[in-house]
């Protein structure tokens, strides 16, 4: 469930934007009027983690995620000089989002959020919004579109950090318990994605997503069990350079 992977410098794109299309919250145009309220963590290279917390009212989203680095010991590169000194970076992202329906079929969502970047004395930032679109084809089948990441560019800090700017757009089909949904991302270059999903029962749910245009992770896997209004989540990523991501999450449904 977490959206971004994020490196001391640039903010990376993981494969986990295949299935944004999919996910409430980042696209609000999707939202159902529910109310959620979600949090997870994510282990990542080595002490490195992402908390997140998620709350859905109606058609509003909140979304509030900490990166925390870890820490870290800086050497001096005098000769000789044994003095060090820890610290640690972090990161915070702050989004707020609104579904609109234009029309029966039509729905849209708009995200305004802020990301800031903190790496020992430097600060890197950026305000942005992300705009999405659901349109319903039939009861079974939508297709969503999204432009995320427009940044107003140096309006806070002349250093500011450049989010990555993604265009999407898939196709949605629902064939009794099963979920697919094909498409493509443009980010630097076309990346087609495939998510197949199986819903058991409203109980038990479980997927893949596929990226194979992307380097960092082509392979993701998920599990959802649902108890009550209680939903635990588990999300392993598979990437190319480095170990196993893994995302545990859990989330609870007033309405």
């Amino acid at each position: 469930m977490i959206n971004f992977i994020v490196a001391l410098n640039e903010l990376w794109i993981d494969n986990s934007i295949s299935n944004r299309l999919l996910d409430y919250k980042t696209n609000t145009s999707i939202v159902d009027n529910k109310k959620i309220f979600s949090t997870s963590i994510n282990f990542w290279l080595v002490d490195s983690k992402i908390y997140e917390l998620f709350i859905l009212y109606k058609d509003f989203a909140l979304n509030v995620k900490y990166f925390d680095f870890g820490n870290f010991n800086y050497q001096n590169e005098i000769p000789n000089d044994n003095q060090t000194f820890n610290f640690s970076p972090f990161s915070i992202y702050f989004s707020l989002g609104k579904k609109f329906k234009i029309e029966e079929k039509l729905f849209l969502g708009l995200n305004f959020g802020y990301y800031e970047n903190r790496v020992v004395d430097e600060i890197k930032a950026s305000p942005f919004f992300s705009i999405s679109s659901n349109f319903k084809l039939n009861s079974n089948n939508s297709i969503l579109f999204s432009f995320e990441n427009f940044s107003f560019k140096k309006l806070i800090y002349s250093n500011q950090v450049e989010l990555p700017q993604v265009l999407s757009l898939g196709l949605i089909s629902n064939i009794r318990q099963f979920e697919f949904a094909f498409g493509f991302n443009k980010y630097n270059n076309f990346e087609k994605f495939l998510i197949v999903n199986y819903n058991l029962r409203n109980i038990l749910k479980f997927g893949i997503s596929l990226t194979p245009d992307y380097d960092y992770s082509k392979i993701s896997g998920f599990l959802i069990i649902k108890y009550k209004k209680l939903n635990f989540g588990y999300r392993a990523y598979i990437p190319s350079y480095l170990n196993f991501t893994n995302i545990i999450s859990v989330s609870y449904e007033t309405s």
